[in-house]
């Protein structure tokens, strides 16, 4: 209680309650409460004992002044403390209000209290707030929630109403066309393949990309599906097997996992002789070899799906897996990487040899896949010695520029753990170098927290070769910022000499930034289309057909894919594309436009 409610007078600080000022002397004279004395002495002989307490003389005064005032019904008591303290006891008629004595500012100066006001006025701790919110929410919706069940599926029916109506809004602002770039060249490969593919209303780059609901409309869970999403079930009609193709560089082996569809002719070989024709060749068919993320392999949701895609179209679909993954143990304490080239080199010339005459093979690459493809195809282009079998190639989801300080914490720190988790399965190959640097590095990898500090530990060791002919292997960077300049496939991509498509979404939260950063090199090669969509997130694309239903759930860059290649066959068959277009930084075209952007 604030010491202003104190009543009589100054050396005497005393609460009297309403209740005591209705009694009489002797009743009054019990209730007074002593808090403190002014510090008076009290004298000898004037106390009296009420309630077993000593009162001092001045609170008798007090007392019996407040006494006389309550017998004179005439008298007015007009004392400010009075009315305060009528004021505070107001809703107390009945019981006594305690108060704690108030100490003098004279005396105990600096020392603490316990009044139990500064108690009151201590705020409350976090989690007693978060306990007392937590009830107040509890309580809220349990006053709102119906009671019957059709109440409650009246309102699950106005919540799906409500739900549905903003995807079905957020669906129909993200469908459109998708957006396209490149070179314009009346004879250019380019141009006749735009055209193909705008030809009709209908045709893959004229239609609007309509994203299906709830996945294919946000970004981040968009690239999530893409990694989580199930292998689609095997069909009947196709064959799949798997083949170890040794590296002859430094040891090292891969996997390639291969599905095509069985030829159902009368004369047909059997499944067993098929199987040996891929192995051994003349392949006569077109084979689109696939590159996988970062921390997958050819047998995720994703891969299995471009795979099962090219095999239906009478392709011959072969899902590479990179060094340690896809079930090839790795056989050599070097892992892949971002800037190494020569296991896909190596790949490529042996399918080259496969091949028959005349029959092509595609290149697709995923996320950092598009990226080893892409610089891949650049040091070919600089020396002139891509195989001429190669013949098209498509993009998807590739970042160009290669820096791991870039990433968003999360992303940095999931990517990590998924790198370690693949050197702990392969862990005996990679502690079979006995260096005692690296064997030091390899420890400190355990403890990397994101792909920043990873690549700064691991750069020194990584496999890495020349950009030029022979394209010689070579081990180690000086450091992580090296490792990132020399993987950065945007450097190699002007002079990329066959057909490239180059896919990337709006929404992509891993490379929107450098996509569009790096445009203009893209942009500086004749033989490049880079197209972006509103929506697809990192590697997604999932799209709901035109005619379908809005939950439908169908790939756009399969079908986008499919007809580029279709595309540049159609073209290759009319003799309209004939070898590669080697393109150099002196190039006509190719100076005007980097001047420009």
């Amino acid at each position: 209680t604030p010491p202003s409610s104190s009543l009589c007078s100054d050396s005497v600080d005393t609460i009297i309650t309403r209740k005591s000022l209705e009694m009489g002397m002797e009743e009054c004279s019990e209730t007074v409460v002593e808090t403190k004395n002014a510090g008076k002495p009290v004298e000898e002989g004037e106390e009296r004992a009420v309630g077993g307490a000593d009162i001092p003389p001045t609170t008798q005064n007090s007392a019996r002044a407040v006494s006389d005032a309550h017998d004179d019904d005439d008298d007015e008591i007009d004392s400010e403390d009075f009315v305060d303290a009528v004021a505070v006891e107001n809703s107390q008629d009945e019981v006594p209000v305690a108060v704690s004595p108030v100490v003098d500012a004279s005396m105990d100066a600096g020392q603490p209290t316990n009044d139990a006001s500064d108690q009151e006025d201590m705020p409350a701790s976090p989690i007693v707030q978060l306990t007392a919110l937590a009830s107040t929410l509890t309580a809220f919706v349990s006053s709102t929630i119906p009671t019957s069940n059709t109440g409650r599926a009246f309102l699950a029916a106005s919540v799906a109403s409500i739900v549905g109506w903003h995807e079905f809004n957020l669906q129909k602002s993200l469908t459109a066309p998708p957006q396209t770039y490149g070179q314009i060249h009346a004879d250019g490969a380019i141009q006749k393949i735009h055209s193909i593919l705008t030809q009709t209303p209908d045709s893959i780059l004229s239609r609007s990309m309509r994203p299906s609901m709830f996945i294919g409309t946000r970004g981040m869970i968009s690239s999530i599906g893409s990694c989580l999403q199930l292998p689609p079930p095997h069909r009947n009609g196709h064959i799949m097997f798997q083949e170890i193709v040794p590296i002859v560089y430094d040891g090292a082996q891969v996997a390639i996992d291969w599905e095509f569809k069985r030829d159902a002719s009368p004369n047909a070989l059997s499944d067993q002789e098929q199987m040996d024709e891929i192995r051994n060749g003349p392949i006569r068919r077109p084979i689109v070899l696939i590159l996988h993320g970062i921390n997958n392999d050819a047998k995720f949701g994703y891969m299995r799906s471009m795979m099962q895609a090219c095999a239906e179209k009478g392709w011959v679909a072969a899902g590479f897996n990179m060094r340690g993954t896809g079930g090839a143990m790795l056989t050599t304490p070097r892992g892949y990487n971002a800037g190494y080239t020569g296991d896909l080199r190596c790949v490529v010339m042996k399918l080259a040899h496969r091949l028959e005459e005349g029959s092509p093979l595609f290149l697709v690459g995923h996320s950092l896949g598009a990226n080893i493809m892409t610089k891949y195809l650049g040091e070919e282009g600089i020396g002139a010695s891509l195989p001429k079998c190669v013949a098209g190639s498509v993009a998807l989801g590739n970042p160009k520029s290669i820096h791991s300080g870039n990433m968003a914490p999360h992303i940095g720190m999931v990517l990590a753990a998924g790198v370690k988790k693949m050197m702990l399965k392969n862990w005996k190959a990679f502690a079979g170098m006995k260096h005692p640097r690296y064997q030091s590095a390899l420890r400190r990898t355990m403890f990397a927290v994101n792909m920043y500090e990873f690549d700064d530990i691991v750069a020194p060791y990584v496999i890495r070769n020349n950009p030029f002919p022979p394209y010689s292997v070579r081990i180690g960077y000086k450091n992580n910022m090296r490792y990132w300049v020399d993987s950065s496939s945007y450097r190699h991509i002007r002079h990329i000499p066959i057909p490239y498509l180059n896919l990337s979404a709006a929404d992509d939260m891993l490379v929107k930034k450098t996509v569009r950063g790096k445009l203009h090199y893209t942009l500086a090669n004749p033989n490049i289309m880079a197209v972006e969509t509103r929506s697809g997130g990192h590697l997604g694309w999932q799209e709901a057909l035109p005619g379908k239903s809005p939950l439908s759930v169908s790939s756009w860059s399969n079908d986008a894919t499919i007809q580029f290649f279709q595309a540049i066959l159609d073209l290759q068959s009319k003799g309209e594309i004939q070898g590669h277009n080697y393109v150099d930084d002196n190039n006509e075209s190719t100076s005007k436009i980097l001047s420009k952007l």
